[in-house]
């Protein structure tokens, strides 16, 4: 088990601990990074609304698996299959709204999203031959516009 790996089970396990989660705990470092996977009930206290808890918690664990490295490594946390979820509902989100605005000729903006979901939609939709997609705006409210070509 690397440095990293150990500095995120302590923290992940006394994040655990503080908030008296019942959970499994999986964590595994690949190429990509370091995947930490969350499984139990009343976790939902740990995803927040719209998974900024979630969000907030990786951010943690990213920058006291990096400090004081010279190579950086990302942190990808999921709690019971909810990003997995999310980026399913965005790649289907992006796809029917692509049809959409095949259909009428007409672009349509998207909700504001977080620039990992902006980045999710631009990489389902680039390969499109109907439409092309931009961020726009400042954030919080940055969103996507999909045009059709």
């Amino acid at each position: 088990m690397s440095e990293k790996t150990q500095i995120i089970t302590k923290l992940v396990e006394d994040i655990i601990s503080a908030t008296d989660i019942d959970c499994d705990i999986s964590i595994e470092e690949d190429a990509d990074g370091i995947h930490v996977d969350l499984r139990g009930e009343e976790l939902g206290i740990l995803i927040g609304k719209d998974g900024n808890t979630l969000d907030s918690i990786e951010f943690i664990l990213g920058i006291a698996a990096n400090r004081g490295q010279e190579e950086r490594s990302k942190v990808f946390l999921d709690i019971e299959g909810y990003k997995s979820r999310k980026k399913e509902r965005i790649e289907e989100m992006s796809k029917q709204a692509a049809e959409k605005v095949e259909q009428t000729g007409e672009a349509m903006s998207l909700s504001p999203m977080n620039p990992y979901e902006r980045r999710l939609v631009h990489m389902v939709l680039k390969e499109s031959t109907a439409v092309i997609t931009e961020s726009i705006g400042e954030e919080p409210e940055r969103h996507i516009v999909i045009k059709p070509i």
